[in-house]
């Protein structure tokens, strides 16, 4: 079960969309701004809780970014139920067990066929930095103490929890995802940046 719902929340965090934004209150965030959206290599490991109607899961995730290409991994405790997702280029590789499956990756109608959900592609690459994705519609930000808040995009809402200082710059610790009105929830806790460093 785990590596079903690992793989339809790890496709549907894949979501995409952007636009316009309110403008950042100065201070540290705005300044660093430019080096985030600059920021093409990182890793992140991070705990996730996941919720839908029918049930919940638990999982750790790991993410490496370097500039379009993604490799995330899903797995329970001790590592059961494992699911990698890649993304080179216009495909996404699904690898869950023995099973292996390659989808467009700007094709909601594929993925949702293969996952269950409406699964547009590329946004949280640029939500964990507490940024909208800039090839999506519209998007809008609000802010708490110079610092994102809550982004909605495309019928998601990512809602920021505490920030921390990683090799100078501000980044998420903590975010929950939502999609659509409850359907869907994923939170992220206990985020470990290394910003610069997947090569």
């Amino acid at each position: 079960m785990l590596a079903r719902t690992a793989t339809v929340a790890l496709c549907l965090c894949l979501a995409a969309c952007a636009g316009r934004e309110l403008r950042p209150p100065p201070g540290a965030w705005a300044a660093q701004r430019p080096q985030l959206e600059q920021l093409e290599r990182f890793r992140l490991q991070a705990k996730v809780a996941l919720r839908w109607p029918a049930g919940a899961e638990t999982a750790r995730l790991s993410w490496e970014q370097r500039g379009e290409n993604t490799d995330l991994t899903l797995a329970g405790p001790f590592g059961a139920g494992a699911v990698a997702i890649q993304r080179r280029g216009a495909l996404l590789e699904i690898r869950d067990g023995d099973s292996r499956r390659t989808l467009p990756a700007d094709d909601p109608a594929a993925l949702a066929a293969a996952t269950g959900w409406p699964v547009p592609v590329d946004a949280l690459a640029w939500w964990l930095r507490g940024l909208p994705d800039p090839a999506g519609p519209r998007s809008r930000i609000t802010w708490e103490s110079g610092l994102p808040e809550r982004l909605e995009q495309g019928g998601w809402t990512v809602t920021y929890g505490r920030f921390g200082r990683v090799d100078g710059l501000l980044l998420p610790q903590a975010l929950t995802l939502r999609y659509p009105a409850g359907a869907l929830e994923l939170r992220l806790a206990a985020a470990q940046w290394q910003p610069g460093a997947a090569e």
